[in-house]
């Protein structure tokens, strides 16, 4: 509740549209987040958000094991320079390594595919990506 993570205006929830609390890189990690698409049957969800190598990489890697297809917006998640490696660098090496990236959860093969939030479409297709 702190004015550092106030949900900017262009992407904040609609008026009676769920919001749901993380405390731990993953997502999924004690939010209840794996009952809302369970209940509506959905099997694919799409990822975006910070930081790259700590909440985007477990929360896709989490998704994948729980049985989801991920679509992580290449253009829609971020990190900080390090020591070691730039912002740009990090984003890479996680694309490379999450594009692809799958499990067979109860016979059905998952995977995490990497696109640009140009080739996101929410009605349930993806257009190609560039």
């Amino acid at each position: 509740d702190s004015p550092e993570w106030e949900v900017d205006p262009r992407v904040a929830p609609a008026v009676g549209e769920r919001r749901i609390r993380k405390s731990a890189c993953d997502a999924f990690h004690e939010t209840g987040l794996d009952e809302l698409p369970r209940e509506a049957d959905v099997r694919h969800v799409v990822i975006a958000g910070a930081t790259t190598e700590q909440c985007i990489d477990t929360t896709c890697r989490r998704a994948v094991t729980l049985g989801y297809d991920v679509t992580l917006i290449g253009d829609g998640h971020s990190t900080f320079d390090s020591v070691e490696l730039s912002a740009d660098a990090v984003i890479g090496h996680h694309h490379r390594v999450l594009d692809g990236f799958g499990a067979h959860v109860s016979g059905r093969p998952c995977e995490v595919r990497v696109v640009t939030a140009k080739a996101v479409v929410f009605s349930g297709q993806l257009e190609n990506s560039e």
